[in-house]
């Protein structure tokens, strides 16, 4: 999706992306039931181990805060205007920039985002596309 594309589709009233590419990227599902606006991401971040690596069982309370503390996801949705000032600033200092998609793998700011239960009763995180640090190989 370009942005020029984007903001001829606003001008002329037409809905911009359509709900059926949000929820379809190519091969890539979006289950959540949850369509981000604007600049907001959804993420799904790695399962928390329920032992430590030493093989300690972690309790609940434990589970629970560290999901708010994972730094790595599946990027599962973007908004309509998701990196459009990193496009707009990579074409003005001449700089290739790669947008990421749906399927790609993050490094999502620590602690960042609202973590909510999505259709499929996976935990998801809606949050804004500047807390993507960067993208993760392979």
């Amino acid at each position: 999706m370009e942005l020029s594309m984007a903001v001829e589709a606003i001008k002329s009233g037409d809905e911009w992306p359509p709900v059926a590419e949000q929820l379809s990227y190519g091969t890539y599902q979006n289950t959540s039931g949850i369509i981000p606006l604007d600049k907001r991401i959804i993420v799904l971040p790695d399962p928390v181990p329920e032992k430590t690596s030493g093989g300690l069982i972690l309790p609940e309370t434990a589970q629970e805060r560290e999901k708010y503390a994972t730094m790595k996801a599946t990027l599962v949705a973007i908004g309509e205007l998701a990196w459009g000032e990193a496009m707009v600033d990579a074409a003005n200092w001449k700089m290739p920039f790669k947008r990421p998609k749906p399927g790609d793998r993050v490094l999502i700011a620590k602690y960042g985002g609202i973590l909510l239960t999505g259709d499929d009763g996976n935990d998801y995180r809606i949050m804004n596309d500047a807390d993507v640090n960067g993208l993760l190989e392979g």
